[in-house]
């Protein structure tokens, strides 16, 4: 237990540079986006159709509340930061000493990857944390400024809509990363186009054994749906209906479960590769 304790802190230490600055840039742009709501803005016209006779509202917003997405755009780069930092130890062959530790291989591995899934947590956290705030005020703001209402999920429903996304798409990533580290100690020449192969596989078998995957866990996932609170017409207009006025709409949690379980297989082959084709 010591062993992986030592081994995540020194994965921490090492890249704390860069994982302060992501971390650093995500509060920055949740608070940007969350005091933004009422400054700064422009105007746009809403137009909707109320028992067949259109109508049109004014409605203020600014450009700045869209940088609540930019911190979620840093899973496209924890998979980047995966195969850096075996590129790094390789480089500087600092790989030979820490093969030469009394410790296995593929505890060497996944504290790599258990430091990168860390900060894409926090991250998380952060930004959907400042979501949660930007979409509350957005709600208040249409409610109020504009006598409509709004069909919306509850807060905590967001959180498991975000959740599912990102992480599925993490996961994925960091699997296709850890299988281009593992192919890397396999294949020594042309590792660019191999990684490239190995990636297309990768994906093309992603997309392919998504229906069965589905429709096998979606008899014990999918039974749950998330709940809708419908648009009210004695508050106004509908701004926004989900669903046809269903009221709920798919979890999505087999998709996401899927995703975690590909991407979870990908990372335990480049744990395999690691362990067997790496040279102390």
């Amino acid at each position: 237990m010591n062993e992986w304790k030592a081994l995540y802190l020194k994965e921490i230490k090492e890249h704390r540079t860069i994982f302060i600055f992501l971390l650093a840039l995500t509060v920055a742009a949740g608070f940007v986006s969350v005091i933004s709501v009422g400054w700064n803005t422009e105007t746009s016209v809403v137009s909707s159709t109320i028992a067949g006779t259109p109508s049109s509202n004014s409605l203020d917003w600014s450009f700045h509340m869209l940088w609540a997405v930019v911190p979620y755009l840093f899973v496209f780069v924890m998979p980047f930061l995966l195969t850096h930092s075996f590129a790094q130890e390789m480089k500087g062959q600092t790989h030979y000493l820490l093969l030469s530790l009394p410790v296995s291989r593929s505890a060497l591995f996944l504290s790599k990857v258990a430091a990168l899934v860390t900060v894409a947590v926090a991250i998380f956290v952060l930004a959907t944390g400042a979501t949660h705030i930007l979409y509350l005020r957005l709600v208040e703001l249409i409610n109020s400024n504009l006598q409509m209402s709004m069909t919306r999920v509850a807060p905590r429903h967001l959180w498991l809509l975000i959740g599912e996304v990102y992480f599925a798409m993490l996961f994925v990533f960091l699997g296709a990363a850890s299988g281009v580290a593992g192919v890397r100690l396999v294949i020594k020449r042309f590792q660019g186009l191999a990684s490239a192969v190995f990636v297309g596989c990768a994906f093309y078998l992603y997309v392919r054994l998504l229906p069965p995957a589905q429709s096998l866990l979606g008899y014990v996932l999918d039974s749950y749906r998330i709940p809708l609170t419908k648009a009210d017409s004695a508050s106004g207009q509908a701004l926004v209906l989900l669903g046809d006025g269903a009221d709920s709409i798919s979890s999505g949690l087999d998709i996401a479960a899927y995703s975690v379980l590909f991407g979870t297989a990908l990372i335990g082959c480049g744990v395999f590769l690691f362990d067997r084709r790496a040279e102390a």
